[in-house]
């Protein structure tokens, strides 16, 4: 392998130095009526007979019905609830739990008629109760991946001169020559461009090839650019940073640019860097409108098949920007 390394132009795009803070992921319940379908009505009785079979002797044994005597029959559920499923937490769940819980007692008095005889139900089958439930409980159960903060460091971020790995015997090709063996791009090393801050460039596929053409062609790109490696500090998930294929500068705004394979386009990890470079675009519009800056920066996913030698940057921008 041979390193081609090539400084940028002085011309840089001014790229604020965001840093997108971990987004956090938050689980929940959603309120529901209980199916009382299950939920046993009858108490045990306090005394029950208990013969063997074998020796046919015979002895009693009483259910407890005489446990700790509760201020709300509620109460016999919800403490089932949290002391039987590690899931449930008092501090976010508490309101449900008691909503819930209270749909059964209702249940239950509209059957007995009487709170004394609901409290025997409820001292009887506490535990079963609460995995029924628990089971519908978590049949309402969501999750979602909140952005938090997004903070600003000092100054701009720095375009870093870029040292790129090339094929042994791979020279520099012009970045506009159709290729006939598109599998093997990834070796290549491209040049001859008049708008890109470096003078050279590597591409991960043909479809990224095509994007420089429309980029080096289009009369409304001032500049564009492949970042470096965390060169952004956009995370999409755990310990996940995402980084742009392309920066491009127009006359009017400045974009984050993913050409992608169509099949591609609505992968679950594709969406997650799409969302996460959506909100790093709308907080770094904020800043530098802050600073007095004009141009807004948006996100732009585009699947491979768009980039046709009749498109224009603009059409792309207005059809997949997010």
């Amino acid at each position: 392998m041979q390193e081609v390394t090539k400084a940028y132009e002085q011309n840089v795009i001014d790229i604020p130095n965001l840093v997108l803070a971990e987004p956090v992921t938050e689980t929940g319940y959603a309120s529901f009526q209980v199916d009382m379908k299950g939920i046993p009505l009858q108490a045990i009785d306090e005394q029950i007979k208990v013969q063997h079979l074998v020796t046919r002797e015979s002895h009693r044994i009483g259910a407890d019905l005489q446990g700790a005597r509760e201020s709300r029959l509620e109460n016999y559920i919800v403490s089932a609830l949290f002391e039987n499923h590690d899931a449930v937490s008092y501090d976010h769940d508490a309101d449900l739990l008691f909503e819930l819980a209270a749909q059964v007692v209702e249940h239950l008095r509209q059957k007995k008629g009487d709170d004394e005889e609901v409290r025997k139900v409820l001292l009887s089958h506490q535990k079963t109760i609460a995995q029924i439930v628990f089971a519908q409980m978590e049949e309402k159960r969501w999750k979602r991946t909140v952005q938090q903060d997004t903070y600003v460091s000092r100054g701009y971020l720095r375009i870093a001169t870029q040292a790129l790995s090339a094929d042994h015997d791979e020279e520099v090709r012009p970045f506009h020559e159709p290729l006939a063996e598109k599998r093997d791009i990834r070796g290549m090393v491209f040049g001859s461009f008049k708008r890109c801050m470096y003078d050279v460039q590597k591409f991960d596929s043909d479809d990224e090839r095509r994007f420089a053409e429309l980029l080096e062609s289009d009369p409304t790109v001032l500049k564009w650019f492949k970042p470096a490696k965390n060169a952004f500090q956009i995370r999409y998930a755990l310990d996940h940073h995402y980084e742009p294929d392309f920066v491009v500068e127009t006359k009017t705004e400045k974009l984050l640019c993913e050409p992608k394979r169509p099949d591609m386009v609505d992968e679950a990890r594709v969406v997650a860097k799409a969302e996460a470079a959506v909100s790093w675009c709308k907080h770094a519009t904020e800043h530098e409108q802050r600073l007095g800056q004009t141009k807004p920066w948006r996100y732009v996913l585009i699947p491979g098949d768009a980039i046709k030698p009749s498109a224009s940057l603009d059409g792309l921008v207005a059809k997949f920007s997010k």
